[in-house]
């Protein structure tokens, strides 16, 4: 069995929605400027600085996996999920793991842009093709893989498996539109799910969830869109099978700087929420 560690007791991080947008995407200049008072306040100017500081946290804590559940971009530039990369490097030298699943903002993003002076211009998407190619570290970890999406499993240690699940919708390479909000588990992922499930339970597994949208809506204002559109499904999927705890990213909320996350617990058939 292909596992990250043999440790009984293993660690690991988990971070979402850093929204990186690379520095040489970008001057600081007026249509920059102009584009990040409308990021709904994300703190895209300093995110270089401050994704590199909490790498050098990271390995000095030496967990097995850190594990991002998407958005690792602001506007699904290519540019930015290679500096991303760049920056994650040396997690791998370090012998932790970089798991990563992407957002509604990574993949064929038809806001993907760079910004000059008072002008913006076009340029490369990430294609699913590319999001392999860029994070080949974490699927070469993969102890199977969904063929028609970007989900995968790991296994952490012999005891857990880790369920890394692409909830998106991706609109076509085509597309110069904003990215689309909601996210459903489609039917092969579904299949693969269960299979994963089923080989998790005859392995005597215990299993982690992670996706990008939600399980469950957090409040009355703020859910369309961000709940998986077939929840419910997943839910009752998931609940059949020993699966101690999902984790999303995908809504959050920004306080001048860094973003609030929320994970999902499931303790056997009666699944509550947890805000993190």
């Amino acid at each position: 069995m292909k596992t990250i560690t043999d440790s009984e007791r293993p660690d690991f991080w988990l971070i979402s929605d850093p929204h990186l947008i690379a520095d040489d995407l970008h001057d600081f200049g007026a249509r920059f400027k102009k584009m990040r008072q409308t990021s709904a306040g994300k703190d895209i100017a300093y995110q270089d600085l401050a994704l590199r500081a909490f790498v050098r946290k990271v390995v000095r804590a030496k967990p097995a996996a850190l594990i991002i559940t998407g958005d690792l971009t602001f506007n699904g530039a290519r540019r930015s999920a290679e500096r991303l990369g760049e920056i994650f490097a040396p997690l791998k030298e370090a012998g932790i793991a970089l798991l990563v699943i992407p957002g509604n903002h990574d993949i064929y993003d038809g806001w993907a842009r760079s910004f000059s002076g008072s002008e913006e211009r076009r340029v490369a998407k990430i294609s699913p093709a590319d999001w392999k190619e860029i994070f080949s570290a974490s699927y070469d970890l993969a102890a199977s893989q969904e063929p028609g999406s970007l989900s995968y499993s790991v296994n952490l240690n012999p005891h857990w498996r880790l369920l890394l699940l692409d909830s998106n919708l991706y609109s076509s390479k085509f597309s110069c539109t904003h990215p689309m909000t909601s996210g459903a588990i489609d039917d092969g992922e579904r299949r693969w799910l269960s299979q994963e499930l089923v080989e998790a339970k005859r392995l005597g597994q215990d299993v982690l969830f992670f996706l990008h949208h939600n399980l469950y809506s957090h409040n009355s204002v703020v859910h369309d869109g961000f709940k998986l559109n077939n929840a419910g499904e997943i839910v009752q999927l998931l609940s059949q099978y020993p699966v101690r705890c999902a984790f999303s990213g995908h809504i959050h909320a920004q306080l001048g700087s860094g973003s609030r996350g929320c994970f999902i617990l499931l303790r056997g058939k009666r699944p509550g929420l947890w805000d993190s």
